[in-house]
């Protein structure tokens, strides 16, 4: 990874984020797979829910020259952002602009052409605090998709997901801060932030907060189910004897428990 002298006046938040949070090579690669291997077909239209400066969206695009996408999001300045560094025409590394549709919108209620594939990734979707909006959500998502669509997400679970804790990684010329407060036991409720700080000794706090539900994999299995799709299949990463994640995802009806893990669910219309 290139290094960069990073201060927290100098910083750019979208840049450090996609660094240090995002992997979207990796979650296509996952999507892919088990696309070609359940529909027995190639995936070429991709929907990104919660798509922020739609990388993932780019990643797409640049993986396949027929591939499209459409990157569905509220905020209009972070999109923007996105589009002037992934989707430059001048830009020889950048992303097809022709092959890509912002859609400043509520995902609860955006109407887009049918898709191939739906992702809320980077656990964007524990916005939702009420299960009734989080089953509208997934059925938005299976409107979203064609006959035999796939809606993939992310989960996050293990004892920590419900402790105070913070989180450090040194990254390229930053370290990456993930701070996780109290948990309420009766609304499942919660404040996450991300904090990131430079070589130099300066910080900046709170550059994202979160105001979240821990959601559990049953519950959102079943809300799954409930707004329409047929299948949910659980993607589990295995782990080491020290409970270290390998990057390797199999899919499975059972695991053991970790202090933190993070999965995939995969919704099959």
């Amino acid at each position: 990874m290139t290094r960069h002298r990073y201060t927290a006046r100098t910083v750019d938040p979208h840049d450090l984020y996609e660094r240090s949070v995002q992997d979207p090579v990796a979650d296509i690669h996952q999507l892919v797979r088990w696309f070609t291997k359940v529909r027995g077909r190639d995936p070429l239209t991709l929907r990104e829910d919660f798509a922020g400066t739609s990388f993932m969206c780019a990643e797409w695009i640049k993986s396949d020259p027929r591939r499209t996408a459409i990157g569905v999001d509220l905020d209009r300045a972070t999109m923007e952002w996105g589009r002037k560094r992934h989707f430059q025409p001048a830009n020889p590394e950048g992303a097809d602009p022709r092959r890509m549709r912002f859609l400043r919108g509520n995902v609860l209620s955006a109407r887009t052409a049918p898709a191939d594939l739906c992702c809320g990734f980077n656990f964007s979707w524990c916005v939702f605090l009420e299960r009734a909006t989080l089953v509208d959500y997934f059925r938005a998502a299976h409107r979203a998709l064609v006959r035999d669509g796939l809606f993939a997400l992310d989960i996050h679970g293990g004892l920590e997901a419900f402790s105070v804790c913070k989180d450090e990684r040194r990254m390229g010329g930053f370290t990456y801060i993930w701070d996780q407060g109290a948990v309420d036991p009766i609304t499942h409720r919660t404040i996450r932030r991300i904090h990131f700080e430079f070589p130099d000794g300066s910080i900046r706090r709170n550059v994202y907060r979160y105001d979240w539900r821990v959601w559990t994999l049953p519950e959102t299995r079943e809300a799954l189910l409930e707004a329409g799709f047929r299948k949910v299949d659980v993607l589990w990463e295995l782990y080491d004897k020290n409970g270290d994640g390998s990057g390797i995802f199999r899919r499975v009806e059972h695991a053991t428990n970790e202090d933190s893990w993070v999965a995939y669910l995969l919704a099959w219309k």
